[in-house]
């Protein structure tokens, strides 16, 4: 969730799908985290795998945003007349008091 927010937070389509792929080496992090937790602790592989199908999806959804922000990016850098924009995401860094 960190990655993710400090990505969004850099201002660019670019860096924020850069931050999104750490994102997505932290899940895996994570999930290996459950085999450790699997072998210490066997009882838990119910809850395990319960969260496994969580992180999936978490994961699932990380790569479609990131494949959605290059594509993104890559259709702004072919169009040589177009003003850069960003994906269109609600901006709420420039918002405040």
């Amino acid at each position: 969730m960190n990655n993710i927010a400090e990505g969004f937070a850099r201002g660019t389509d670019a860096q924020f799908a850069q931050f999104l792929t750490i994102a997505r080496g932290s899940a895996a992090e994570v999930e290996s985290m459950f085999y450790v937790i699997e072998d210490i602790a066997p009882a838990l592989q119910t809850e395990l795998t319960a969260l496994r199908l969580q992180l999936d999806l978490i994961i699932s959804l990380i790569a479609k945003l990131t494949t959605y922000l290059r594509k993104s990016q890559a259709r702004e850098s072919e169009d040589m007349y177009s003003v850069h924009e960003t994906s269109g995401l609600p901006d709420f860094r420039t918002s405040g008091p």
